[in-house]
């Protein structure tokens, strides 16, 4: 055991500096990638990297200095630190030397950033005759007396799903691929352009035809990689399936579209009120798009938070985050924190209440808000809304265009005029179940469907108490 104790020591410094580095390579990929991105950013993140690195860097030193005063294997100090002069495994260690160099060159190139003379550093940022040009992929970092000093910044954001889908079909050239397929990939994915041109040069070589699904799996993984495996918090609105032209709504909504897409004026606080299933969250989407914005989307799971103050900082947080991302901000349900504030019981869904006002008077950007509870909104928050869109159901010509566009049937508006109200969630719904069903219904049995999903919304609520 004794004479064997520096091959065990070698063999277990090199596993744990192996550990150690692989940490500091993805923690320092989790600071500079979308993983914490919109998220602030102490300086103890980027100490954890550096401290990572440093003890790789240490744990390699041991590794090395064991390897040498090991018997077994007989390492001179040429063979150590000079590629292929060895017998044992000598492509292994070559990948192993070449290794260790690297971690010393951007060890050492971190110390020398630490211990930097900030004075010559900004002496040199100041008076620097020759032009250049830094490049940085995150700032939270940089000290802000060297940010202050340089002559022009240009932020390079990431592209909106149109512009990803005028790249994707650049990329694919006259390969032929449906343009909604197209935008699909393109608004599932919120990836860079050099990954969808990959994604399109790998599909050419493993597929014999380059299609929808074979781009969303070579497409999938990587994003996960790059984004830490953040779940979608909806699936991809598929524009080339929306019918904006059935929807009901107090205002023209392809007018407003049009508008609000080249919209760079400062806040735009906006309420989307109707009955449920009217399209109000859907439409939200289709403007986002129009507007060549990501979409942020907060739900109540989302704020709701059990400690007392969390629910305002998270209200906060969500539109941090959307003004960094130059996102439309989404609350569904709104009249969760949107309340008559004299209806409160307990203090704090006043301040609630109160927080979510503040941040839609002072927010810059594009913020929607819907409910289907209109009336219990509270009085102040109404003024806040620069629009307030009322969504209504179906006119019988527009839900008998949906029905024939859907179902492929025939002209039942003589039909429709006689069923209930009808609004688009309830076509999704009869949709979602015929295909649950994998069979087609005859048009009766659809409008059935139909007649019965518009009955059951909105059947009268019971009273509360005893029947006598």
């Amino acid at each position: 055991m004794t004479s064997q104790i520096t091959w065990y020591a070698a063999r277990a410094a090199g596993i744990v500096a192996w550990a150690l580095a692989a940490s500091s390579v993805v923690w320092g990929l989790a600071i500079s990638t979308r993983v914490l991105r919109g998220r602030p950013r102490p300086a103890w993140l980027f100490d954890l990297h550096r401290f990572l690195g440093g003890t790789a860097l240490i744990f390699t030193g041991i590794h090395v200095a064991a390897v040498l005063a090991d018997t077994y294997v007989h390492f001179s100090l040429v063979n150590a630190l000079v590629p292929f002069t060895g017998s044992w495994h000598p492509a292994a260690v070559a990948w192993g030397i070449a290794a260790f160099y690297l971690l010393m060159a951007v060890e050492r190139t971190s110390l020398g950033r630490a211990r930097m003379s900030k004075q010559w550093f900004n002496r040199m940022l100041e008076t620097n005759a020759v032009p250049t040009i830094w490049i940085t992929n995150a700032t939270a970092g940089i000290d802000p007396a060297f940010l202050r000093r340089f002559s022009f910044a240009v932020e390079f954001r990431p592209p909106g799903a149109r512009q990803r889908a005028r790249i994707l079909a650049r990329h694919l050239g006259e390969t032929p691929m449906p343009a909604r397929d197209v935008d699909a990939v393109a608004q599932r994915f919120e990836v860079a352009p050099a990954q969808l041109r990959a994604a399109v040069s790998a599909a050419r070589l493993i597929a014999p035809r380059v299609d929808r699904p074979t781009l969303e799996r070579l497409i999938a993984p990587i994003d996960e990689l790059v984004s830490g495996g953040r779940p979608a918090s909806a699936a991809p609105f598929d524009v080339a399936s929306y019918r904006i032209d059935v929807l009901n709504a107090s205002e023209d909504l392809a007018a407003l579209g049009h508008r609000l897409a080249s919209w760079r004026e400062g806040g735009l606080p906006i309420c989307f009120h109707g009955p449920p299933g009217t399209g109000k969250s859907e439409y939200a989407r289709w403007l986002a798009w129009r507007m060549d914005r990501p979409v942020v989307c907060r739900r109540v799971s989302d704020l709701q938070s059990c400690w007392l103050g969390e629910t305002e900082k998270n209200i906060r947080d969500a539109f941090r985050e959307a003004l960094s991302e130059r996102a439309l901000l989404l609350f569904d349900e709104a009249d969760s924190w949107l309340r008559d504030r004299r209806a409160a019981v307990r203090y704090w869904e006043v301040t609630q209440v109160n927080e979510l006002l503040q941040q839609l008077e002072s927010f810059p950007g594009v913020v929607v808000c819907t409910t289907n509870l209109w009336g219990d909104l509270d009085a102040a928050s109404l003024r806040r809304f620069v629009f307030k869109v009322e969504f209504r159901y179906l006119r019988p010509e527009a839900a008998a265009r949906l029905f024939q566009s859907l179902f492929g049937a025939g002209d039942v508006r003589a039909r429709m005029e006689r069923m209930p109200p009808l609004a688009p969630g309830d076509f999704a719904v009869v949709g979602r179940r015929l295909r649950a069903l994998g069979s087609a219904a005859d048009v009766e049995g659809i409008l059935r469907l139909l007649e019965a999903e518009a009955l059951a919304r909105d059947r009268a609520p019971r009273p509360a108490g005893f029947a006598w």
